[in-house]
């Protein structure tokens, strides 16, 4: 059980992830994985740090 910070964190990754294969902006191997750099605005907020930890960099 959550507040649901974390699936709103979660959320906005697949969003974010969805939105650069469909824009075509940045690159993405043959697993999916896609290679560039973020910036999460708000880090330090609930979901800005959710986020922030889901991500692998």
């Amino acid at each position: 059980m959550t507040t649901g910070n974390s699936y709103s964190a979660s959320g906005a990754l697949w969003a974010a992830h969805a939105a650069l294969r469909k824009l075509g902006i940045a690159p993405i191997d043959e697993h999916g994985i896609i290679h560039g750099k973020a910036m999460v605005v708000g880090a330090t907020g609930a979901i800005g740090s959710g986020a922030r930890a889901c991500w692998p960099w």
